[in-house]
């Protein structure tokens, strides 16, 4: 651990944390910087860790167990829609 010392002993000193959840943990980096950049603390880096093997997947979808008939009438825009001033009035009005 990196520890920057003040000259000033009536200086306290505190941590730096970064929290995330347990889930989150197994996906992320966390280093701590060699550089202070004129600060009176070495910066905390997090960043995604790269996990091997993991792949992109496009979505799928079986478009012919979708209900095509209600996908058509939830997506029907009227006139009404259109004219209403607040748009989430004129969606709960259809």
């Amino acid at each position: 651990m990196r520890k920057h010392t003040s000259m000033n002993p009536l200086v306290h000193f505190s941590l730096d944390l970064a929290i995330c959840s347990p889930a989150l943990l197994p996906l992320l980096n966390f280093t701590v910087e060699s550089d202070l950049y004129n600060s009176d603390h070495f910066p905390l880096i997090v960043s995604h860790a790269d996990i091997g093997g993991a792949t992109f997947s496009p979505p799928q979808f079986l478009f012919q167990r979708a209900d095509w008939a209600a996908f058509s009438q939830l997506a029907e825009i009227t006139e009404t829609m259109v004219s209403a001033a607040d748009i989430t009035d004129a969606v709960q009005c259809h």
